[in-house]
């Protein structure tokens, strides 16, 4: 899988993809604006595993660029790590809102890109197999394909995360505990949370279809 890279600086994009290659990836796409990087994304001839996006940038800064990245249907999950030099939280809030992953302050730290690419890496993986289990049930429901794809096929352990796609303003669980740890310890007291425990769960998924247990 390729990995994108937007950032109105040439001289970051190099130094993005140099870290990037001496880190094993050869796949590595540029783009200087939002407009470049949307024609790159919608043109399709690559499938981004995890995009770099810097914030600011002229015409289409990276929270807009994150926003329109979210609406196309194939990239709802894809890892996407902001660039930015900015500490303002209210460019914090408003990126993880548009759908941000993770974000990252410059200058960069090698050591800590390394880190964050692994584990976008593996976040990609992870939901790259979840939604494969939730297209073929697009498949089961619409009758396409049952006997080619049977729920019992569908790989998602009662462990893996359910994705949740149609409720504004719901981020992650990874999305959230980056967001906490860039968040100073008085910040993070300003924050209250609302929690649901759903009941013996482990049954329900006994009683279920992998595809049942995930449209509960």
């Amino acid at each position: 899988m390729a990995i994108l890279v937007v950032d109105d600086d040439r001289n970051i994009r190099t130094l993005i993809e140099e870290i990037l290659r001496s880190d094993g990836y050869e796949d590595i796409q540029c783009a200087e604006s939002g407009r470049e990087a949307l024609e790159l994304i919608i043109a399709g001839d690559e499938r981004f595993s995890t995009i770099f996006l810097d914030i600011q940038m002229p015409e289409m800064d990276g929270i807009e660029l994150c926003g329109h990245i979210r609406a196309l249907p194939e990239y709802r999950q894809t890892p996407i790590i902001m660039l930015t030099s900015m500490k303002d939280k209210a460019h914090v809030d408003a990126a993880f809102m548009q759908g941000a992953t993770d974000y990252m302050t410059k200058p960069i730290d090698i050591t800590e890109m390394h880190a964050r690419l692994r584990v976008a890496q593996m976040l990609f993986e992870e939901q790259t197999r979840a939604q494969e289990a939730q297209n073929r049930e697009a498949d089961l429901r619409l009758g396409m394909g049952a006997s080619a794809h049977p729920a019992s096929d569908t790989q998602f352990e009662f462990a893996d995360p359910v994705i949740i796609y149609d409720v504004p303003r719901v981020i992650g669980s990874t999305e959230m505990e980056n967001y906490l740890h860039r968040m100073s310890h008085v910040q993070r007291f300003m924050f209250s949370a609302i929690a649901f425990q759903i009941d013996r769960p482990e049954r329900l998924f006994s009683l279920s279809t992998p595809v049942e247990f995930m449209t509960f």
